[in-house]
């Protein structure tokens, strides 16, 4: 987890979760400013001590190489961020076996874009609780598609697209046709 921002963030609270029904909630910890840390299961921190800050939760969600949905929320369960992860958003087929770390190219850019993802450099397979091997900037260059449509009411639908939306432009009316 790294705090881009310019205050504290206390984690208590916070939830790190997959598709299923395991849960990571935070234990108390509050991430400085462009602070790093890595999460784990408790029985996991031993491992992750040298590479930085660690914080273990009871129950940390497996990682798979199948595909699915992670979630980062607020200790309200406000959606701070998600990715639908990919074997494939490695863009690497040499690492496509597993041993590397899929990195954020841009932390300040959406992780929903699998386009902002991508194996690491780093010869160890990964930078846990440092700055990312691919770090640099990330252009989405492709408009989001709709994904699908939901009629709620006779007068309101609900549209899904592959891609979180740019809040400043989502609510203009003129944005749609």
């Amino acid at each position: 987890v790294y705090n881009n921002g310019s205050t504290v963030v206390d984690l208590t609270g916070w939830v790190f979760s997959d598709e299923s029904t395991t849960n990571a909630v935070f234990p108390s910890y509050n991430l400085q400013p462009g602070g790093y840390l890595i999460v784990c299961d408790d029985s996991d921190v031993a491992n992750f001590t040298a590479f930085g800050d660690v914080l273990g939760t009871p129950s940390f969600p497996g990682l798979t190489n199948a595909g699915e949905l992670w979630q980062f929320m607020d200790a309200n369960r406000t959606l701070i961020n998600q990715v639908n992860y990919s074997s494939e958003m490695d863009g690497d087929e040499v690492k496509d076996d597993g041993g590397w770390t899929l990195e954020l190219i841009d932390p300040n850019f959406p992780c929903d874009n699998p386009g902002n993802w991508q194996a690491s450099e780093d010869p160890q397979g990964g930078t846990p609780g440092q700055v990312n091997s691919v770090l640099g900037t990330f252009t989405d260059s492709e408009a989001p598609q709709l994904v699908d449509v939901t009629l709620l009411t006779t007068t309101s639908i609900l549209l899904n697209f592959n891609e979180i939306l740019d809040p400043a432009s989502v609510t203009d009316p003129g944005q749609y046709t």
